[in-house]
């Protein structure tokens, strides 16, 4: 079941734009993962190679570095 705030919206976007298309890059910014990002916890990930028991989990490098632990773990098993 449609909600009538719902109709309004798209009646209103057909109007002003003749689509119901979103902009290109109206969503929101995807900033986990840009190479400034894959790199620092790439950095952190393959600095721990060489150093057997010192190596850091996906959790404790998500509070180190301010990024989900989900992004982390994307970056963690490549």
């Amino acid at each position: 079941m449609w909600k009538r705030r719902a109709v309004d919206y798209l009646i209103k976007k057909i109007d002003s734009d003749g689509t119901t298309a979103r902009e290109p890059c109206s969503g929101r910014p995807k900033s986990a993962r840009i190479t400034e990002n894959v790199e620092i916890v790439s950095e952190l990930i393959y600095s721990q190679k060489d150093t057997p028991h010192s190596h850091l989990s996906p959790s404790e490098i998500a509070r180190q570095t301010g990024i989900s632990r989900s992004s982390v773990h994307i970056e963690y098993c490549l």
